[in-house]
């Protein structure tokens, strides 16, 4: 490697010295021919192509060769852990991991948080679960967005560069020994940025131990971020559905598997879910509708119509209704109306919104993966509307698979009024949930350094 570097440092600083000594030489004897032009352009590309050669030399051997420092045995002490948080779902099911893993994996190391810059609310819950379990501050850093919602691949390009400049700085900064990342397009530019970094100076930087959690989304098919990270620059990567792990087995070239998939799989073992929740007794009987962190207007004036709210009233007795309308300009009149129905209850966020899901009677929600899971492992009655106007339909193809299973219904928007008096919840069957064993056993070596073999023993 070192010796990798110094030709690159010659490549790059004796050959221009080079070029500028005939240069000089040239213009001093007044030698401007065309044949020392056409030396010195052959010089240039010799000096391209000598340092480009040298450079992807070095990045295969980072990628293939080098340990990453969390798992060298040499490695004491605490580790530095960055969390890179997308919106909305992706930061819900982040967060959701990390509550499910030991408290000695977390609290033992030191913990930084990427977010984009214009994401303050998964900057508000790093600083909440940080305060929260751990008591301390959270440390949070701020990039710009590598993509937005609905913005087009080759726009994206130029916006993931400039992330990836801003990176840079960060992982000179924090000098990551671990990365944990969960799908959200803001993870590109902080493994990219992490990568060359220990190609460019390896001597400062250590490439970290990169462990990528796919999307609970994602069935069939990788999300982009998926499919640009997974074949090389994933030590770790895990996959909630059977058939999604055939296809990174496919296109992985370098790293770990490991399916995380639910519990009891199959159809033995599943309770009715109404059954489940005669047992409980809630003090009140209220509704949620989320649309999460994207604009969702249609699903929001559908559950304020009236006929929908009586509905609620009388066919599940609700007394109240909360509407999470996320950046919708929400007119209070409309509140106001749906008022003189049921108790109606509005607001753009929630810290805690969890606990309110957990306690609902029903919950109307969009698409999210992490709305869906938390509603699925609480076992409350689910009704997805998928959000149609987003770029991606993964959503789409998660609520069918699971409203095909019974776990929940989907609708649309335009229809959801219409169809919830259709709609039997006596035949919903309770979900097994995510087998959290498989990730806090995948995630034990590079988190606490211990061995799968020691830990078998321990076991």
């Amino acid at each position: 490697m070192c010796v990798c570097v110094l030709a690159c440092v010659s490549s790059t600083f004796v050959l221009p010295l080079h070029l500028l000594f005939l240069l000089f030489r040239s213009s001093i004897g007044k030698r401007t021919s065309k044949a020392m032009f056409k030396r010195l352009l052959l010089y240039f590309f010799a000096v391209a192509c000598s340092i480009s050669i040298i450079l992807v030399g070095c990045l295969i051997y980072v990628i293939y060769y080098t340990r990453p420092k969390a798992l060298r045995p040499h490695n004491k002490g605490p580790m530095k852990i960055g969390v890179v948080l997308g919106s909305g779902g992706h930061t819900s099911e982040m967060i959701r991991s990390i509550n499910a893993l030991p408290q000695g994996y977390w609290a033992n190391n030191r913990t930084f948080y990427v977010v984009s810059d214009s994401d303050g609310h998964s900057r508000a819950l790093a600083e909440e679960l940080e305060g929260r379990k751990f008591h301390r501050a959270a440390t949070c850093h701020s990039i710009p967005r590598a993509r937005e919602v609905g913005q087009s691949y080759f726009s994206s390009i130029f916006t993931t560069i400039r992330s990836i400049a801003a990176c840079f700085s960060v992982i000179l900064e924090e000098k990551p020994d671990i990365l944990l990342l969960n799908g959200p397009g803001v993870c590109v530019p902080v493994v990219v940025a992490s990568v060359l970094l220990a190609v460019i100076c390896p001597w400062s930087v250590r490439r970290p131990y990169t462990v990528y959690m796919e999307s609970f989304t994602c069935l069939s098919h990788l999300s982009l971020t998926g499919r640009l990270l997974c074949p090389y620059l994933t030590d770790l990567f895990t996959v909630h559905w059977r058939q999604l792990q055939l296809i990174v087995q496919r296109r992985q070239r370098r790293g770990h598997l490991v399916y995380i998939g639910c519990e009891g799989e199959g159809t033995g073992g599943k309770e009715n879910l109404l059954s489940h929740r005669a047992q409980l007794t809630p003090p009140q009987r209220y509704a949620v509708a989320t649309v999460g962190s994207t604009h969702f207007d249609k699903l929001v004036l559908a559950v304020l119509q009236p006929s929908l709210l009586q509905f609620l009233k009388k066919a599940h007795q609700i007394e109240k209704l909360y509407v999470q309308y996320g950046s919708m300009d929400l007119p209070a009149s409309l509140v106001e109306r749906a008022g003189e129905t049921i108790a109606v209850e509005s607001f753009p966020y929630r810290p805690h919104l969890g606990e309110l899901l957990e306690q609902a009677t029903l919950v109307i929600t969009h698409a999210g993966a992490g709305t869906i899971l938390e509603c699925l492992q609480a076992r409350v009655c689910v009704v997805v509307v998928p959000n149609r106007l987003l770029m991606s339909d993964h959503q789409t193809e998660l609520a069918t698979t699971l409203a095909a299973e019974r776990y929940l219904f989907c609708v649309e928007a335009d229809q959801l009024a219409d169809s919830l008096d259709k709609l039997d919840f006596t035949q919903l069957v309770t979900f097994s949930g995510v087998d959290e064993a498989a990730l806090v056993f995948a995630l034990r070596r590079p988190l606490t350094g211990v061995s799968e073999a020691a830990a078998r023993k321990e076991d």
